[in-house]
């Protein structure tokens, strides 16, 4: 989904620019890709091999959940270019 949703993005960046529309600034969207991009990695490691952290399954879902706070935090800051609120 996240490359999905970067490639909608380079798509219309694109577009807009040829079209003289406007359209959203590509380089808002750096931290959104590596935030969410470290996000993804982080749960799908904990997907992948849950017993290697050596931590509980309470305490790596609070740690995902951590990261995803603070994902969402870093987003609502660095948004303020962003096309949709």
């Amino acid at each position: 989904m996240l490359v999905f949703d970067v490639c909608v993005l380079i798509f219309d960046g694109i577009k807009s620019h040829s079209l003289g529309l406007g359209g959203a600034k590509l380089s808002a969207y750096v931290t959104w890709t590596v935030i969410n991009l470290g996000l993804g990695l982080i749960c799908l490691g904990a997907a992948l091999c849950p017993l290697a952290t050596g931590l509980s399954e309470g305490a790596l879902a609070a740690a995902v959940f951590a990261f995803a706070l603070i994902r969402t935090t870093v987003d609502y800051i660095q948004g303020r270019e962003f096309l949709f609120p």
